[in-house]
């Protein structure tokens, strides 16, 4: 396993307690931003994957 195969899943960690942390400041919100947290950084780890195996398969038909 290569760095790039590490770093997103290290963002959406980031991403998620980001918005753990302001929803510390939002009490009636708390479960509501930490969900929505959990699904946009998993979205956005989906739409990397997507997007490298799509790279993959341009630079094989490319050579």
């Amino acid at each position: 396993m290569d760095k790039t195969e590490i770093i997103p899943p290290l963002g959406v960690i980031v991403v998620m307690c980001i918005i753990l942390l302001i929803s510390l400041f939002n009490n009636y919100q708390q479960v509501f931003n930490f969900a929505f947290g959990i699904i946009i950084g998993s979205g956005l780890y989906l739409c990397y994957l997507v997007y490298k195996e799509i790279r993959k398969r341009r630079k094989d038909v490319a050579s």
